[in-house]
C-alpha cells in the first residue's frame, strides 16, 4: 500500500497542477505552463472593465465603418472610390505616359478592415466571457483564432494606410511628372509602380494568413494534447477512489497495475505537453516580432508622410495667401481707374469680396491642417501603442501575461490602442456627414502633398478681373 500511496500522491499532484486543486507542484515540468494558463484565463476586475470599454468602442467603430462604407456622404464634390486611374500630364496638358497610375483609396480599405476587425473583436470578447464563466478555464482555439483575426485586420489596415501614403508620395501627378521631366531616361515606368505597390498589400495579407495558420495549428495541437492529459487525470482520480473503497485483494492488485500504467502515460504525456507548450510560446514570440517589425515600418512611413504633407499644406497656404494679396494689389490698381467717377461704396464692396475670399480660403486650409493633425496624430499614437504591445509579447510573453501587475497594465493596452484607432474612423465619419465644409477629402487624398483645398473665385464678383486658382484633376473628386 505504500507504493500505491506514493503513486496516488503523484497522480494527485498532477491533478493539482491541472487546476483541479489550487495547489501547484513546484517540481513538476508542467507547473510553469499551468501557472501561465491559469493567470491568462483568470479574470480580474481590470480585465472585465477593459472588456466592457473595448466592446463599446468597437461597437462605435463598427457603426462608423458601416456608415462610411454604405451611406453616401454629403457634398457634390465627393464620391466613394476604391481604385482610381491617374494619367500623368505636363503643363501643356499633354499625356506623358499612356499607362495610368492606379491609386488605392486607403481610407475606404481601412474602413472595411476596421469593420471586420471590430466584428472579430466583439466575437473575441464574447468568447472571453464564455471562458471566464466556464468552470474549467482552459484556453480554447477559437480564442486564439479570434485574437489573431482581430490583430491581423488592424495591422493590415495600418499597413495599407502607410503603404498608400508612400505610394501617393512617390506617384502623385506633380511629383512623378517632375521626375519624368528632369530624368526622362531614368524615370521608372508607371507599370512598375502599379505592380509593386498594388501587389504588396496582397503579399502582406498572405503572410499574415500563413503566420496565423501556423500559429493556430500549433495552438490547437497543444490544446488537444492537454485535453487528453485532463482525461487521463480524471481516470486516475477515479482509480484512486476505487482503491480507497475496494476490499477485494485481486481487484486491488488489478487497480494498482492499471494505476501504474496510467501514471506512466501521464509522465510521458506531460513531457510532450511541455514541449508543445514551448513551441506555442516560441510561435507567439515569433508572430509578435514579425508584427512589431511591420508596425515599426508602418509608423515610420506614416509619420514621414504626415510631416511632409503638413509642411506642404503650410507652404501652399503661405503661397496662396501671397498670390491672393498680389492679385489684390493688381485688382486695386485696375479698379482705381475703372471706378473713377463711380460711387466709392461699390469700390469698397469689391475690395471686401477679395478680402473675404482670402480669409475664407485661409480658414478652410487651417481647418484642414487641424483635422489632419488630429487624425494623423491618433493614427501614429495607435501604431506606437501596438508596437509596444507586440514588443512586450515578443521579448517576455510569460512575464507580461502571467504577472498580475503587468497583466492588469496589458489589459488596458487594447483600450488605448482601440481608442486612438477609433478616433480617425469616427472623425472621418463626422467629416463626411456632419461637417459644414462641403469640400470633403478622403483618407487617400490627405496623404497627397497636392491635396489642398484651393478656392476658385467667381469671376462675376471681380467684374472681369479673374483670379482663378486651378487644381489638379486627381485632387478633388
Amino acid at each position: 500500500m505504500d507504493i500505491v500511496h506514493q503513486e496516488a500522491v503523484r497522480v494527485l499532484d498532477l491533478q493539482n497542477i491541472a487546476g483541479i486543486k489550487p495547489h501547484i507542484s513546484e517540481g513538476s515540468m508542467l507547473s510553469k505552463e499551468l501557472e501561465f494558463i491559469k493567470a491568462l484565463n483568470t479574470p480580474s476586475n481590470d480585465s472585465l472593465r477593459a472588456l466592457q470599454v473595448v466592446f463599446v468602442l468597437n461597437l462605435i467603430v463598427c457603426i462608423s465603418c458601416l456608415t462610411i462604407v454604405f451611406l453616401q456622404p454629403r457634398g457634390k464634390c465627393y464620391r466613394v472610390w476604391v481604385v482610381k486611374k491617374l494619367y500623368i500630364t505636363d503643363s501643356a496638358n499633354r499625356m506623358i505616359s499612356s499607362t495610368p497610375l492606379y491609386l488605392l483609396n486607403s481610407g475606404f480599405i481601412m474602413a472595411i478592415s476596421q469593420l471586420f476587425g471590430s466584428i472579430s473583436t466583439q466575437v473575441y470578447i464574447w468568447t472571453l466571457y464564455k471562458i471566464y464563466k466556464s468552470p474549467q478555464r482552459i484556453s480554447k482555439p477559437d480564442l486564439f483564432i479570434c485574437n489573431s483575426l482581430m490583430f491581423s485586420f488592424e495591422f493590415f489596415a495600418y499597413w495599407v494606410m502607410a503603404w498608400s501614403s508612400l505610394y501617393t508620395r512617390l506617384c502623385s501627378s506633380t511629383t512623378y511628372a517632375a521626375r519624368i521631366k528632369t530624368q526622362s531616361r531614368r524615370a521608372i515606368h508607371p507599370l512598375f509602380y502599379n505592380v509593386f505597390f498594388i501587389t504588396f498589400p496582397i503579399i502582406a495579407l498572405l503572410c499574415h494568413a500563413v503566420i496565423i495558420y501556423l500559429a493556430s495549428r500549433y495552438f490547437i495541437d497543444q490544446f488537444n494534447t492537454r485535453l487528453i492529459f485532463h482525461r487521463l487525470l480524471h481516470s486516475g482520480s477515479l482509480i484512486w477512489e476505487k482503491l480507497n473503497t475496494s476490499q477485494n485483494q485481486q481487484h486491488h492488485s488489478d487497480l494498482i497495475n492499471e494505476f501504474l500504467t496510467l501514471n506512466h502515460q501521464l509522465e510521458e504525456l506531460s513531457v510532450v505537453l511541455f514541449q508543445k507548450f514551448q513551441l506555442v510560446l516560441s510561435t507567439i514570440k515569433s508572430t509578435c516580432s514579425y508584427w512589431a517589425v511591420i508596425m515599426i515600418i508602418t509608423c515610420s512611413i506614416l509619420a514621414h508622410s504626415l510631416w511632409k504633407l503638413i509642411s506642404a499644406l503650410r507652404r501652399n497656404l503661405i503661397k496662396r495667401e501671397n498670390t491672393i494679396l498680389s492679385r489684390q494689389g493688381i485688382f486695386n490698381a485696375n479698379s482705381s481707374s475703372k471706378f473713377k467717377g463711380e460711387d466709392d461704396m461699390k469700390k469698397q464692396h469689391s475690395k471686401m469680396d477679395v478680402i473675404s475670399v482670402k480669409d475664407h480660403h485661409s480658414a478652410r486650409v487651417k481647418r484642414r491642417l487641424n483635422h489632419l493633425a488630429i487624425r494623423g496624430g491618433a493614427l501614429v499614437f495607435s501604431v506606437l501603442v501596438t508596437i509596444f504591445y507586440c514588443l512586450a509579447g515578443a521579448f517576455s510573453v510569460e512575464n507580461t501575461l502571467a504577472k498580475p501587475n503587468l497583466k492588469s497594465l496589458v489589459d488596458w493596452f487594447p483600450i488605448i490602442s482601440g481608442t486612438s484607432s477609433a478616433l480617425p474612423i469616427i472623425f472621418q465619419c463626422w467629416r463626411m456627414y456632419c461637417d459644414e465644409d462641403k469640400l470633403i477629402f478622403n483618407s487617400a487624398n490627405t496623404n497627397n502633398q497636392n491635396a489642398v483645398a484651393l478656392t476658385i473665385i467667381d469671376e462675376t464678383h471681380l467684374e472681369g478681373n479673374i483670379l482663378r486658382v486651378t487644381t489638379d484633376a486627381n485632387v478633388l473628386e
